[in-house]
């Protein structure tokens, strides 16, 4: 009974900051080391998973239909490459790639592995990135035998104006 406790009050807190249920549940058999029941392919938290991968899947659509900016995009791109390798390097992962368009950027990030994704898949969240972007990833457990983990994180950046805002980029790229 405790698991299902344990177990639903992480889907909660999951499902209130926008991660995944799977995602949660392979997190905390990793930390713990244990045994916890996966929900049935029917189950709604299963469904939950499914749609959070659509919807990245989508934001990913979204990003690579969006035309490019390039006083915008190329400055910001390098800004988050920046950003993104200087923590990577503290955190365990290299850089890929990063693609800025319009009001959207796509990093690739390469882990080692996914256990390390896991680990510091937050740190990448939670750091303060140029433009005032907010971020998102998911992180579906891979398919295959374990090896590097790619993930691929969304920024989505809002726009006062465009000059003002490649100015700022280009202050912060300078001083990184």
């Amino acid at each position: 009974m405790k698991q299902r406790v344990a177990l639903f009050s992480a889907v909660l807190a999951g499902l209130l900051s926008g991660v995944g249920s799977s995602l949660l549940v392979t997190a905390m058999q990793a930390r713990r080391n244990t045994t916890v029941a996966r929900p049935s392919p029917s189950s709604s938290s299963q469904v939950v998973h499914v749609d959070h991968l659509a919807e990245h899947r989508a934001a990913v659509r979204e990003h690579d239909a969006q035309p490019i900016d390039r006083d915008w995009s190329l400055p910001m791109a390098r800004s988050l490459t920046s950003t993104l390798s200087r923590l990577g390097t503290t955190t365990g992962f290299r850089v890929a790639s990063v693609d800025c368009r319009t009001t959207l950027c796509v990093a690739d990030l390469d882990w080692e592995h996914y256990n390390a994704a896991l680990g510091h898949y937050g740190d990448v969240l939670h750091d303060r990135s140029p433009g005032g972007c907010s971020r998102e990833t998911i992180l579906p457990p891979p398919s295959g035998a374990s090896g590097r983990y790619r993930a691929e994180v969304i920024f989505r950046c809002e726009r006062s104006s465009a000059g003002q805002q490649s100015r700022q980029i280009e202050r912060q790229v300078a001083t990184d």
